[in-house]
């Protein structure tokens, strides 16, 4: 077993472990993501540790990390080390961009976003995309513990909630995509820019050359042509991809594949036909808004 180093990577601020070399291990890339974590971790935090799975999401899979050796002040005893699925790490969502927004969120509200110890965004040792992030986290779906809330509580949940989204539309910008943050010389502060869309299904090698996705990558400066890209991207790799809307087919018991396939498109080719008259004239078309899917509960 390679042993942590005296020293730990982190040292109170994010790093990126993209280029990091890490001790020499015997381990494999197919070897169970615990004790790949566990690798990470002695670097990252100078300490051996255990590592439990808490919790699956859409996008991410959850471990949390308990150090078991003495620390710093400035690194808990415990975090979470948040893994990317597959699907997340292939397709065009940018955890740089994830990890510049929720900085910038952080330092610039009260909304409580975790702290952020290390990311990755090229799957070095775990092959897929991941953060270790401060554990503040049940690991229960919040869909989950709001039903069983009593009427009181799921108003409270309501209004706090209901904060947040007013709190993050309150940071305004010039244009509409995701942020990226450049480092500023010294202790300056970092100057963030708004690149185009991190998007949840545009996986770059599947939409090279296609007109919707060469638009995705810039930022927009009106709602309009952004939600008209965004839907018309979809609709294109609905119709691309069958095989991936099974994954809602629940929701549409009792008919096949092709049918539900067909209900998808009549619904997205509604709505692009209604985002004209509906955003053009009204005061939505005036919105510009910080907008990333990982700061959706969805």
């Amino acid at each position: 077993m390679a042993h942590p180093s005296p020293n730990p990577v982190y040292r109170g601020s994010p790093v990126c472990l993209d280029e990091l070399d890490f001790p020499a291990t015997s381990l494999r890339r197919d070897s169970p993501v615990e004790q790949l974590i566990a690798v990470v971790t002695r670097s990252l935090f100078a300490s051996d540790c255990a590592v439990r799975h808490l919790a699956n999401g859409a996008w991410n899979t959850v471990y949390v990390v308990t150090l078991t050796q003495p620390r710093p002040p400035y690194i808990p005893q415990t975090v979470v080390c948040r893994v990317s699925l597959a699907a997340k790490t292939d397709s065009c969502l940018s955890i740089q961009s994830e990890v510049d927004t929720m900085m910038y969120v952080l330092g610039r509200t009260r909304i409580p976003i975790p702290k952020i110890y290390a990311y990755c965004t090229n799957g070095n040792v775990l092959s897929q995309t991941y953060m270790f992030l401060e554990h503040i986290t049940t690991g229960q779906r919040m869909r989950e513990a709001f039903e069983l809330l009593d009427e009181a509580g799921r108003a409270r949940a309501i209004r706090e909630y209901a904060g947040v989204v007013h709190r993050l539309s309150q940071l305004r910008f010039s244009r509409i995509g995701s942020l990226l943050r450049t480092p500023a010389p010294g202790r300056g502060e970092p100057e963030y820019t708004v690149a185009g869309p991190s998007m949840v299904r545009s996986n770059h090698s599947e939409r090279a050359g296609q007109r919707t996705h060469t638009a995705l990558e810039r930022p927009f400066t009106a709602v309009v042509p952004w939600l008209l890209a965004m839907e018309e991207d979809e609709l294109r790799f609905v119709r691309a991809h069958p095989e991936r809307v099974a994954e809602w087919s629940n929701f549409f018991a009792g008919k096949s594949l092709n049918e539900v396939v067909e209900i998808v498109c009549t619904v997205l080719r509604s709505v692009i036909k209604e985002i004209p008259r509906a955003c053009d004239t009204g005061p939505l078309s005036k919105i510009l808004c910080l907008w990333h899917y990982d700061l959706n509960s969805g």
